[in-house]
Parts: structure tokens; sequence; C-alpha cells
């Protein structure tokens, strides 16, 4: 059997080192769920890195973490217990790793299996989603195997997904209340009950601003607004009834200055805003609201210049001032379909991508003003909405094929051009020769799945590869000018 190789070289950037991000969490992205991936810089045109067929209903939200993609196909529909399969395939190649069915624990009421989560080489997957408990389980991403069961059981609806505390722990909101997990053994820290339950299903779940949570409780009034310190569990304070109504099936946001955004929809235009409130440690204080349409489990974004991005009730994705709320952009309509559910990412250019969520799947990229850039037909999405890799590729799953659309680089930063860079022999099966490599010196091997092998200076411009297996290797170089990536075969 062959085995792929990463080889990456690295060196420090004379700027302030980014760490990797991802898209780690499923609504959202991160744990903030403001749809911003800053390390990314996605494609400006709709160039297929690669495609897999798949035969299936519909997929849950994709998942990407280093070199991996991980998706979650429903190819039996009829089969809930063990028609779905977590599957985690190779972001530069698409080819499937391998692939799990969780145990079933409850018969009478487990729900199909989905991945809620994906962070240091841990994919945290469950069997709740359909308004029952169920637990959950950490896998190695390596091989699928289990690392660990939950202590407790989790309720987060189907759409949903954790999020991570500052410190890695992980954060479950749940009808009644919300548990932090540790993520190394899956003992509970603190289990909370909420002030009151959570409004609907679908309006569970936690994002995560420094040491503050922040979801939503339902009230006589309407929905409020809650706060938890994620250290401790305490409930701090709550906001106002939102607005009037019942069901909230969108979740909060946080932007990057730690401003709070409300999406609150019921599909009524009398309660249907999107609120942007001030933590100022004591209460949640409104700073304005805008107008917005009715579109459930979707999710909203900020811009990496802060604009703030949501939809308006004629189908368009409209930009917001983040001080006063005030529109400076619409783009043209593509919510078109009786139900929609569209989600957001944004890279760190400001690009948008967004799909649709309908029954006609389409995922669409819109400018930092929202002129239209491309779009591009993919088939049935449901919840299933962009994930972000930090290199940018742009995974897109649907009930037809797992899409992966090439990144357009660091945009930027200076480009370099071939002569600076350049590798040879390629194919090669000795010794791989790489132009200027001695600039850059350290070398850092890793496996497929991103386990690192091996770390050393190059030496005499080459790298000796004779001892590796057969395959299709990637070699990666940052310099302060960019990021450099070129592919090689050893045979």
């Amino acid at each position: 059997m062959k085995k792929t190789f990463f080889i990456v070289v690295i060196i420090v950037l004379y700027t302030a080192q980014i760490c990797a991000q991802g898209w780690n969490v499923g609504s959202g992205g991160n744990s903030s769920r403001n749809c911003l991936a800053p390390n990314a810089n996605g494609p400006t045109v709709a160039d297929i890195l690669w495609q897999k067929p798949v035969i299936s209903a519909m997929h849950h939200q994709s998942f990407i973490d280093g070199e991996i993609v991980v998706t979650c196909p429903v190819f039996n529909i009829n089969d809930v217990l063990h028609g779905t399969l977590i599957v985690a395939r190779n972001l530069y190649t698409g080819e499937t790793l391998w692939t799990k069915d969780l145990p079933v624990d409850f018969p009478d009421t487990d729900w199909r299996i989905r991945v809620s989560c994906f962070k240091n080489g841990v994919i945290y997957a469950t069997r709740s989603g359909n308004t029952n408990s169920s637990y959950l389980f950490a896998l190695d991403a390596s091989d699928g195997s289990i690392i660990w069961k939950s202590e407790d059981l989790i309720d987060e609806y189907g759409p949903e997904s954790c999020s991570f505390s500052d410190d890695g722990n992980l954060i479950a909101g749940n009808l009644f209340n919300i548990i932090c997990i540790k993520p190394t053994t899956g003992e509970t820290i603190w289990q909370t009950p909420r002030p009151d339950a959570a409004p609907a299903s679908g309006g569970q779940e936690v994002s995560v601003y420094g040491n503050r949570g922040y979801f939503w409780i339902a009230n006589f009034n309407g929905p409020k607004i809650s706060v938890i310190n994620l250290e401790t569990g305490e409930n701090l304070y709550s906001s106002e009834s939102v607005s009037g109504g019942l069901v909230q099936q969108v979740c909060p946001f946080v932007g990057t200055d730690g401003t709070l955004y409300v999406p609150r929809a019921e599909s009524n235009t009398t309660t249907d805003f999107i609120v942007a409130y001030e933590d100022n440690g004591v209460a949640l204080t409104e700073k304005w609201r805008v107008p917005i349409g009715y579109f459930p489990f979707s999710t909203s974004g900020e811009g990496p210049d802060g604009s703030i991005y949501t939809y308006s009730s004629q189908g368009e994705i409209i930009r917001l001032n983040p001080n006063n709320g005030e529109i400076l952009n619409t783009s043209i309509p593509f919510l078109l379909e009786v139900v929609n559910s569209p989600r957001m990412a944004i890279d760190k250019s400001g690009q948008i991508f967004v799909t649709n969520g309908g029954v006609n799947g389409a995922v669409y990229s819109f400018n930092p003003d929202l002129s239209f850039s491309w779009s591009a037909n993919v088939g049935v999405l449901n919840h299933s909405g962009p994930a972000l890799a930090d290199n940018g590729t742009l995974v897109i799953s649907s009930s037809t094929n797992v899409f992966a659309y090439e990144g357009s680089g660091t945009s930027d930063i200076e480009n370099i051009s071939s002569k600076e860079f350049s590798i040879y022999p390629n194919p090669t099966v000795n010794y791989l020769f790489i132009n200027r490599l001695n600039e850059y010196k350290n070398l850092a091997i890793y496996d497929m799945t991103g386990q690192l092998i091996n770390y050393s200076e190059a030496v005499n411009n080459q790298i000796d590869v004779s001892n590796f297996q057969n395959g299709i290797y990637i070699l990666k170089i940052e310099t302060e000018k960019g990021i450099l990536t070129n592919k090689f075969v050893k045979q």
C-alpha cells in the first residue's frame, strides 16, 4: 500500500506568527461563529482542485483541520442508525483515508451520526441531533479510532455544533444546560442549567469570546441572550428580550473586537432584526438594530475590516457598518427557493463564500463590496455550508459530490517567481533538489495525518527521498515574501 507524506519547510516569518486555525466548528467555522478564516485566501475563480462523487441524500457540515477534511454523508436516509458515515479525506487530493460508524448506545433514540467539531487532530462526533440525548465521542483523526466517550450526554440539535473555550475545553449547548467537557478525557468539568431553556431546537449552541459564552434563552416576551463565565460555569447576566416571538434557530456570533451580533429571526417582519450589543462586563447594551430576513440555521459573519454580513428579506447579502448598522452594500438576490439555509465563510481578503442551502444547491462568491465574483451549482446542500482551509482551499459537500476549489494563495504578499523557487527532477528516485533551499534551512516531514516524522536541516540544496515510499508529496515553504507550494512524485 502506498503511503503519502507531506514535506513542509518552515521558517519563522518576520511578522508575528499566525497560528493555524482551520474550519473547526460546524456553525460559523470558529468558536466565535463569525465565519472569518483569517489565514485563508480562498478561490477567486471556480477552479476545482479535486471532485469526489458521493451517492447520498445529503451531507452534514464539512470540517478542516490541518491536512484532513472530514465529511459526513447520509447515504441511506432510511437507515437512521447506520446510514451515515464519518469520512476523512486528504485535503490536497480528496483521497479517502478512513471511514467510521459510531457505536449505538440508545437504539430507540440515537440519531444519525455527525461531526460536531474538529481540532488539534481530534474529531468530536455524536448521535444527538434530533432533540435526543446521546454521548459525544472523540476520534483520532489519523485512523478514526475512539479515544473516549463523554461522561455525560449532550443533546445539541443537528445543524449545531460544540465550540471551544480559549483553554481548549469543549462547550456544548443543550436544551436545558451548558456543559464544559475536558478534551483529553471526556470528563465533565462543569454543568450549568440555563437561566431558561433554549427557545427552540436549533437555538441552543454557544458562541465564545475570551472567557465568555453567549447563548439564547426563552422568555415569554421574546428570547434573550444570556452570558456565562466559561472558566467557572457561572451564569452572569442576560439581555432584555431581543424582540417578541418564541422561535429562534440562528445562533449569535461575536466580532473580533468583542461586539456581540444577534440575528433574531422568526419569519416575522416585526421580530426579525440583527442587533449589535456591547458587553461591558456587567450587562449587554444595545448599540443598533437592522431588519433582516428569516433563514433558519444560517450563519452570518464579519469581514477582516469589521464589516458585518447578513441577509435581507429579499434574499440578498447586506453589508453593515459595525459602528451604526448602516447598510453599505447589497448583493444580487440569490436566496430564491422556498426554504434556504445559507451558510457563509469569509477569507483574509474579505471575499465571501456562501451556500444557499437549497435543493438546487449552489455556492456563490462575492467581493467585499458584495459585487458578484463567481458561482457554481453543486447539488442538494441542506445545512451543509462552505469550509475554508488555512491554505485557501474551499470545500463544499453536497448530495452528489465533495468539491474542493483551489485557493488563490496569499494575495496581499508579493508573488515569487518560479525562478526563485524550483524543484527537480520531478518525478525523482533518490534526491529532490530545491533551488535556493539553503536560504530556508529547516526541513520538517509530516505523514498524511499531519504527524511530524522528521525534523532536520536541508544539506546542499537537496532532500534525500530514497527511503520514501512511492507516491505524491507536497512541499511547502513559508518565506517573508509569501507561501510557496509545489508537488513532486517519488518513484
